[in-house]
């Protein structure tokens, strides 16, 4: 960003930053993205390590949570990229617009997890149909290793949902997209 600050009749002086080299303001930008992308997993990872406490009561977990959650508007929100003579929504800027990308795709892991035990669901109610005997519909059954498996792939599963939509705008399809690649996030990792 730069600043124009009038010193007299018709003249101005124009701080550094506009001056600087290109490549100087691009590698400053690269470091604030990254900087930032690193903040805020910091604080995502200590959101989701609040959550697993289920030693604490719940009451205390949840203020907890809403602060981090304050704690991650507030950082997104001064790390946000500057903008210049451009009319961008919000959204189409670079970092939300990846971590738009990357939470549909994290909800697209989390349905096909709901999907595999919603099937093994039916199976066994058609195996006990089978049996012949009375039974209770049987829940479903969501291990938590099994919701977790995902998320240990989600940055390769990502790193491919970014080598397709590259600088495409946020569009329905590219929204679409981000949530097939998390759901079908095994066979994108098959095809690696």
């Amino acid at each position: 960003m730069f600043s124009v600050r009038p010193i007299g009749r018709g003249k101005c002086i124009v701080s550094e930053a506009l001056t600087a080299k290109p490549e100087t303001r691009a590698s400053s930008v690269g470091r604030n993205l990254m900087l930032s992308f690193i903040i805020l997993g910091f604080i995502v990872a200590l959101g989701i390590w609040t959550y697993e406490r289920t030693i604490w009561n719940w009451l205390i977990r949840l203020a907890l949570l809403f602060c981090i959650s304050i704690l991650f508007v507030l950082t997104a929100y001064m790390f946000r990229p500057v903008r210049f003579l451009n009319d961008m929504p919000w959204y189409d800027t670079s970092h939300y617009r990846e971590i738009i990308f990357f939470l549909v795709m994290l909800t697209g892991m989390v349905s096909s997890t709901l999907s595999r035990a919603i099937k093994d669901r039916r199976q066994e109610i058609a195996r006990l149909k089978k049996s012949g005997s009375q039974f209770e519909t049987p829940g479903l059954v969501i291990d938590r290793w099994d919701l977790l498996h995902p998320f240990l792939f989600s940055l390769v599963t990502f790193g491919g949902l970014l080598s397709q939509i590259e600088d495409q705008l946020f569009s329905l399809a590219s929204v679409t997209l981000s949530f097939q690649t998390g759901f079908f996030w095994q066979t994108v990792l098959k095809g690696k």
